[in-house]
């Protein structure tokens, strides 16, 4: 009454990947769902690229398409983002479609707020380098715009960069 046919997917043609299972599949009248990649790093374009010097840091981070969310590492890379977070969130993301990565998972909803009222004399970089890796907190530092001590900085411009920080979003230009 069934029957079983195992042969593996497109995944790797270099290593004798086939469609073969595709075309039984069709040959024998059933629906076949287009392939796309899954379980991949994401590749990013140039706008991104100042990530590029961030190759082999790793974080802990919310990786958010849609609905859908992963709370385990990331991996910057030459190319753009891996690690466990960004393979598992690839299988649910298509291509065009932005991602959310929330670099402070662990934060409360006003931490940004609150650690300028305890340490008003602290940079930025400094306060994010407690969390995270010293190159990853200088990076989105620089890229939210804050600059200078806590104390002379507008409420709502750190409001915004707290904001940035939980929902950092891209578009990926592909899959490796």
């Amino acid at each position: 009454p069934a029957l079983v046919v195992a042969t593996g997917g497109l995944s790797i043609p270099k290593m004798g990947a086939t469609g073969f299972a595709y075309d039984l599949a069709r040959k024998f009248g059933l629906a076949v769902l287009a392939p796309r990649p899954a379980l991949v790093p994401l590749t990013l374009g140039k706008d991104e690229m100042l990530f590029q010097s961030l190759s082999g840091v790793s974080a802990d981070v919310v990786a958010r398409v849609g609905a859908v969310k992963f709370r385990e590492a990331a991996l910057f890379t030459h190319k753009g983002l891996s690690g466990p977070a960004v393979l598992q969130i690839s299988s649910y993301w298509t291509p065009g479609e932005e991602i959310g990565i929330d670099f402070l998972p662990q934060s409360g909803s006003a931490w940004l707020i609150e650690a300028k009222r305890k340490q008003p004399r602290s940079q930025l970089r400094s306060v994010l380098a407690h969390a995270l890796p010293a190159r990853l907190a200088e990076a989105l530092a620089e890229r939210t715009g804050v600059r200078g001590e806590l104390a002379n900085t507008p409420d709502r411009m750190l409001d915004h960069a707290q904001r940035l920080l939980s929902d950092w979003r891209f578009r990926p230009t592909g899959t490796e």
